[in-house]
């Protein structure tokens, strides 16, 4: 009895944690679906010119994907929430991606002056803050490719819809057509 409510309130402090962090940046994790993730894969560069970062990476799938893709870069997943974080880093652990990282961090706190590429599946507040960041600090040949949302006030370079239920759009932009402020 006693190891079933602990079970019980280890997996209600769990839900507690993922909830706080969705409330608090507007941006539950949710992974990028099979479909969606190839129409992605499929416009992106070829050799990225810096490091490819997976803003708001929640559990590092895709991170992981980015890892097999571009092996001779660095890739950086970045995640707030610490319950997709710490996922992340033992899925890292347990396919030995060497050229991989995970940092919890607010997205508004990591500098971007390195960006290759940068790739989200954010929205609201969460993709305005990282949309000033990059405005801020990336260079003009970062390619910033948005899944499902668009950037506000940017014009999309290319917009793809994957062949999936929903027709999810796969927004790809560059720094140097990308409006400031």
């Amino acid at each position: 009895m006693a190891l079933e409510v602990l079970t019980l309130i280890g997996a209600l402090a769990i839900l507690a944690a993922v909830a706080v962090y969705t409330l608090s940046t507007g941006v539950p994790p949710t992974p990028t679906s099979a479909t969606v993730r190839d129409a992605i894969l499929a416009v992106l560069p070829a050799d990225p010119d810096g490091v490819v970062y997976d803003a708001g990476s929640g559990f590092g799938t895709f991170a992981a994907t980015l890892a097999r893709r571009y092996p001779r870069h660095r890739v950086v997943g970045i995640e707030v929430s610490p319950l997709p974080w710490l996922i992340s880093r033992f899925h890292t652990y347990i396919a030995g991606h060497i050229n991989l990282t995970f940092r919890r961090a607010d997205l508004r706190t990591v500098g971007f002056d390195d960006a290759g590429l940068v790739l989200c599946y954010l929205s609201g507040p969460a993709v305005i803050a990282l949309k000033e960041k990059l405005e801020a600090e990336a260079p003009p040949e970062c390619v910033v490719v948005s899944n499902t949302f668009a950037v506000p006030g940017w014009t999309a370079e290319r917009v793809v819809t994957a062949p999936d239920l929903y027709a999810t759009k796969v927004y790809i932009y560059r720094m140097a057509t990308a409006p400031a402020g």
